[in-house]
């Protein structure tokens, strides 16, 4: 009887635990849904405020008989790469110069770069200079 007893209580355990993971994942996926309303709501409200903003300006450019590319130059509003050049440019010498320096503390051990990343990447760290 106990065996019994013992055999129901444990299966009620184990329906409270499916019952707590499942309001769990529930709560996860209305979590998600609202957080996906949120991010749906911004992103209208950004593409309207650019759509009113490129209308505005079409408006300005036509005002003055100019195409709109012509007007943004005119009035230092064009889109410029260059600091997206220049953080592209930055980000390649930072890892050359991340390169040269595993390359250089390689060759001081007596490694190849690859065995010398492995050999500090591994624990216990070995000691090298």
């Amino acid at each position: 009887m106990d065996v019994l007893i013992q055999s129901l209580d444990s299966r009620q355990c184990i329906a409270e635990d499916h019952l707590r993971a499942m309001l769990k994942a529930n709560e996860a996926v209305e979590v998600r849904e609202r957080l996906d309303r949120l991010i749906d709501e911004d992103n209208k409200h950004a593409a309207w405020t650019a759509t009113a903003l490129q209308g505005s300006r079409a408006a300005k450019a036509e005002a003055r008989g100019m195409y709109i590319d012509e007007y943004l130059r005119a009035t230092n509003q064009y889109p410029s790469m260059e600091g997206v050049e220049l953080d592209y440019f930055m980000a390649a010498w930072s890892a050359t110069a991340k390169q040269k320096e595993i390359e250089q503390k390689a060759s001081d051990n007596g490694m190849w770069p690859e065995q010398y990343i492995m050999a500090i990447t591994q624990w216990p760290r070995c000691a090298m200079v």
